[in-house]
């Protein structure tokens, strides 16, 4: 409930348009977005374009539709956030405040963008406003712009290769393949991350993944392209596997596919060029926008490693498993609890490369380590005795304090405490575990008490001890076990 209470708007929409900002600072907002918004890599809006249209725009020698208007104000929502990351202590309340006012301005148009006759900038414009969605702190609302996007993208034919008998220039064609695969990575990537179904038939689709970079274009093309190459797999992984259809296959055919898909996605990570390499990120000549780009797909494959073993791991899934499908099911088991737990503390670990600011993505430095944290939480509750614990509990540790900071940056307003109750939790279950066939050894307090009364030790209103387990634990006692000790009246002495 805490999650998805963030999934909406928390207010209805002003319906008052809000004053547009004057030239000099139309010029800042606008080449903050290009010069520092992490998405400005996917070359949704063609800068060369954009800028002579604002151009024109303030010079009044230019018509002013909704589409144009929609964009513009996206563009302003986002870059006045990556402007205000330039100042020495950005406010994140008054930047979130006013961002989201150039947000509402561009969604006053949005009926009219999907149901009155448009161009591509109206498509540009949804895709625009789908990132500011994915801001941190921003409202949570980018599956349905998204889908928007995807319907309008699919009416105007994007999804499709361009007829070479329609004489379009190569720079417009490069662009509007560009605007598409970026709808469908949007698509696919907030599917897996949120359960619900993709927009996009990959049967359908025929237009080409770019290979080269328009002139003026921001477009980074090795993040653009590892990037789609991975949403594609994803694609077809949340089609075998998460489909409704899908789960009526028997439980050897999942197990068949996640084994292809787990090859799938290392070999696509093998594959990566070394700039893409986390380890890259250690270079300080690496750009700081590429370094956060290099982190993203970092965590996105872990993330999917994470969704493709899901199903397995779960322990309410597994146990189902395992009941039908005996020895083999529990080892698929035992592996899909080593890999998500794996892949959960590679995201935690990659928390040092990450510096998050007022201009982050929310799935970055919010959503991937909350997976992570969850999910090393439950393995611990699954294998309290494994010799990670210890060092797991210090991840989330870490995890803690990762939120703490995003708690501090964005003045309380992005709060979760599961992730300090997830340590208590987890600690508590590690005590407890320490049971072996019904016989409750030593705590470690005790056994570092020298003195204590009989009462401290086994007080029988204390959650850790249950009178049948306290009757337990001395039954279980080795015979010589007293030998070592001195009983004196109610007290314990070694």
């Amino acid at each position: 409930m805490d999650w998805t209470k963030h999934l909406t708007m928390k207010q209805n929409l002003s319906r008052e348009r809000y004053p547009e900002p004057d030239l000099d600072t139309a010029s800042r907002y606008v080449a903050s977005y290009f010069g520092y918004s992490h998405d400005s890599v996917f070359g949704v809006v063609h800068r060369p374009d954009f800028e002579t249209h604002l151009r024109l725009h303030f010079q009044g020698l230019q018509g002013d539709d909704d589409a144009h208007y929609a964009l513009r104000n996206a563009v302003y929502a986002v870059g006045c956030r990556a402007a205000a990351q330039l100042d020495e202590s950005p406010n994140f309340t008054e930047t979130q405040q006013l961002s989201l006012k150039y947000f509402q301005n561009a969604f006053s148009v949005y009926t009219d963008l999907l149901y009155m006759p448009s161009g591509l900038t109206a498509v540009e414009a949804l895709v625009v406003m789908t990132s500011y969605a994915e801001l941190l702190g921003s409202p949570a609302v980018e599956y349905m712009l998204c889908s928007s996007a995807a319907r309008l993208a699919q009416s105007k034919g994007l999804h499709r290769q361009p007829s070479r008998h329609w004489n379009l220039p190569r720079v417009e064609m490069i662009h509007r393949n560009c605007v598409f695969w970026t709808i469908y990575c949007y698509d696919k990537y907030i599917s897996l991350r949120s359960g619900r179904p993709s927009i996009l038939n990959d049967d359908d689709i025929s237009c080409e993944i770019p290979t080269e970079i328009p002139d003026g274009s921001t477009i980074d093309l090795e993040v653009f392209r590892s990037t789609v190459s991975h949403a594609r797999i994803c694609s077809r992984m949340l089609k075998q596997l998460s489909s409704a259809e899908a789960y009526k296959n028997p439980p050897e055919t999942i197990l068949r596919h996640t084994e292809s898909y787990q090859a799938k996605l290392q070999e696509w990570r093998s594959l990566l060029p070394p700039g893409l390499r986390l380890e890259s990120t250690s270079n300080s000549k690496t750009p700081l926008g590429r370094r956060f780009n290099v982190v993203r797909l970092h965590a996105a494959y872990h993330g999917s490693i994470i969704a493709l073993h899901a199903n397995i791991y779960y322990p309410w899934i597994s146990s189902f498993l395992i009941s039908h499908g005996g020895a083999a099911f529990r080892e698929q088991t035992a592996h899909s609890s080593e890999q998500v737990a794996a892949s959960s503390r590679q995201i935690l670990l990659s928390l040092k490369h990450l510096s998050p600011d007022i201009i982050s993505l929310s799935p970055v430095v919010f959503y991937y380590p909350m997976l992570a944290t969850i999910n090393l939480f439950i393995h611990i509750l699954k294998s309290p005795t494994a010799p990670t614990v210890q060092s797991d509990i210090a991840l989330l540790d870490i995890a803690s304090g990762h939120f703490g900071h995003i708690y501090h940056l964005t003045s309380s307003h992005v709060s979760f405490s599961f992730p300090r109750e997830a340590i208590r939790i987890a600690e508590r279950a590690v005590q407890l575990s320490r049971t072996e066939e019904g016989v409750m050894k030593m705590p470690d307090a005790i056994i570092s008490t020298p003195h204590a009364s009989v009462d401290e030790l086994f007080d029988p209103r204390a959650e850790d001890f249950s009178q049948a387990s306290i009757h337990s634990f001395w039954a279980g006692l080795p015979d010589d076990f007293f030998d070592d000790f001195v009983v004196a009246g109610d007290m314990i002495t070694l």
